[in-house]
């Protein structure tokens, strides 16, 4: 909606002022050029509130005037290019792979995080700092840019998600250019066949981020399989009578080897699906997850040859009714793993070699060797939902815990 020139004025001087402290004789000449600068936005809530929001973190009227005199801002997108041009360079990097993702999408702050670091998208000049809270900074600051605007998904308990609003879509597409893209198909009956819609548009070839609505064999076979460049492929759905196929994910495996991110929301308990063994070749994955949309069980069968991705950070896979992996004493090479989301391996020896573990949704801690609570002695930042110790041991284990691993009240579950 465009607003009434008086109406505007008066939100956009809200987001330019607010919380300024500078003296009554600037004030009055920044509010002056802010009467200027409001007659160029044509109207438009968003583009008040971002670019007002600029003018906020720079209070001076040298800053101001020279932004005044900006011929990009006598359009909406061009205001929001001005916007975009101030940002950091790997903030804007961040910016751009949201275009990915579809339009009114919800992203999740943890999520988010955890993809920019994956994709190596962090640099920080403090080589000590965390990679993860280098990406965390990036999103706190697209969302003081307004750039990520928070949004509470309807029928949810999740308050922690996000939206790109559209225009700021459409500019997140344009700089992305074809590093991003995004297949938004679906099936549609037709009489007694399923027909795949939606994947028409040629995908570019040099394409790096991708993210598909629906899963498809032929699809994933015929055009995606050609991407030598791809880094990222989000896999959001699937259908019931079209199961994801092991052949397909072997096909993908050795063809797609620089694929830093791979998530399959597709696998929606058709019954057991074996990860084939050639998921080692992609030696550069770094985020790797099999999700089910809601809860309908199946069985994941996952092979011995993933601990040979020593880049892995993020394992993740909610909701699969059984998992199957047998390898959980060879977990311990994945020396870089961070996360660990609905894991079958409850009981992983030696954890403390995880140096670098975060989050863990259940941690078992018994009496063999290997598996006492001394392990998180090196996790430093480790962080369990649940922790299962044996009665037999509580005292000790409470004993231990307290100055190792502090304990919030009513966190922690003894057995």
């Amino acid at each position: 909606p465009v607003l009434d020139e008086d109406v505007f004025l008066k939100l956009f001087k809200h987001y330019a002022f607010h919380n300024v402290c500078v003296a009554a004789d600037d004030r009055v000449r920044l509010k002056d050029i802010a009467t200027q600068i409001a007659r160029k936005l044509k109207g438009s809530p968003l583009v008040a509130k971002i670019v007002g929001e600029q003018l906020r973190m720079r209070p001076n009227t040298d800053y101001w005037r020279s932004s005044q005199d900006v011929n990009h801002l006598d359009d909406t997108m061009g205001a929001l290019w001005w916007c975009y041009q101030h940002l950091d360079e790997q903030i804007r990097r961040c910016f751009a792979y949201c275009s990915m993702f579809p339009r009114r999408r919800y992203l999740e702050r943890h999520e988010l995080v955890k993809l920019w670091a994956a994709e190596g998208f962090a640099r920080s000049s403090n080589e000590g700092k965390d990679l993860e809270d280098v990406c965390q900074g990036y999103f706190d600051e697209l969302v003081s840019a307004s750039f990520l605007q928070p949004e509470v998904k309807k029928y949810s308990s999740k308050k922690d998600t996000y939206i790109v609003h559209d225009l700021l879509l459409d500019l997140a597409d344009k700089v992305a250019g074809n590093d991003c893209f995004r297949i938004e198909n679906q099936w549609k009956q037709i009489g007694d066949s399923l027909i795949m819609e939606g994947c028409e548009e040629e995908v570019p070839p040099d394409v790096r981020h991708l993210f598909v609505q629906t899963y498809g064999s032929e699809l994933i076979n015929d055009k995606i399989c050609k991407l030598d460049n791809l880094r990222t492929l989000i896999i959001d759905s699937g259908e019931r009578r079209k199961p994801v196929e092991e052949k397909v994910l072997k096909n993908l495996f050795v063809r797609i080897r620089k694929l830093r991110v791979l998530i399959i929301r597709g696998y929606n308990g058709q019954g057991a699906l074996s990860v084939p063994k050639s998921i080692c070749q992609l030696r550069h994955l770094r985020y790797l997850a099999f999700l089910t949309r809601y809860d309908t069980g199946g069985r994941l069968v996952l092979p011995g040859t993933l601990t040979k991705l020593y880049h892995m950070q993020v394992l993740d896979f909610g909701s699969i009714g059984s998992l199957v992996f047998n390898s959980c004493e060879g977990i311990f090479g994945l020396i870089n793993l961070r996360h660990i989301i609905q894991m079958p391996c409850l009981k992983i020896p030696s954890i403390g070699r995880l140096t670098l573990l975060r989050t863990m949704e259940t941690l078992k801690v018994r009496r063999e060797e290997g598996c006492g609570l001394k392990q998180l002695s090196n996790l430093t930042s480790f962080v369990a939902n649940c922790v299962s110790v044996a009665s037999k041991t509580l005292k000790a284990s409470r004993k231990l815990l307290k100055p190792i691993w502090p304990i919030k009240k009513g966190s922690e579950h003894w057995n």
